[in-house]
């Protein structure tokens, strides 16, 4: 099968894998559901963390899969380009910036008046089970 697939290179051909589910050609092909979910405006705040391999020019930096056009998101609270390519979650600059972002929203979820620990008898055990309304 693994032969077929790739001398046909058609994606339609390799959109299941040997468990039977998707494989990420499969996201690859046109979807017009996909499209309008993709035109639906966030609504909570996101940061970005984008992949840069380094060796393309500024307006073609890209982490070797996905161009940064393509990654980049207007209205970010953040963006961070980390000098890796697209499999950068161990990464040691991925790993401090999602801990500042984590930090962050802790610190920021305690000064909320809208959110208030979920656990109402102050125990440390929940620390960090906030509840906001």
């Amino acid at each position: 099968m693994g032969a077929d697939v790739s001398r046909q290179g058609s994606v339609a051909n390799a959109r299941v894998n040997v468990r039977g589910g998707p494989t990420s050609l499969f996201w690859l092909a046109p979807n017009p559901l996909r499209s309008r979910l993709a035109a639906i405006p966030i609504k909570v705040p996101f940061h970005s963390i984008i992949g840069n391999r380094g060796i393309d020019e500024e307006a073609d930096r890209s982490d070797g899969i996905v161009a940064y056009r393509s990654s980049h998101l207007e209205r970010a609270e953040s963006e961070k380009i980390v000098p890796a390519g697209h499999n950068l979650v161990s990464n040691p600059t991925t790993v401090a910036e999602i801990k500042r972002i984590l930090e962050e929203n802790i610190v920021g979820l305690g000064k909320s008046d809208r959110c208030r620990p979920a656990n109402s008898r102050g125990s440390t055990d929940d620390q960090y089970d906030f509840s906001c309304k």
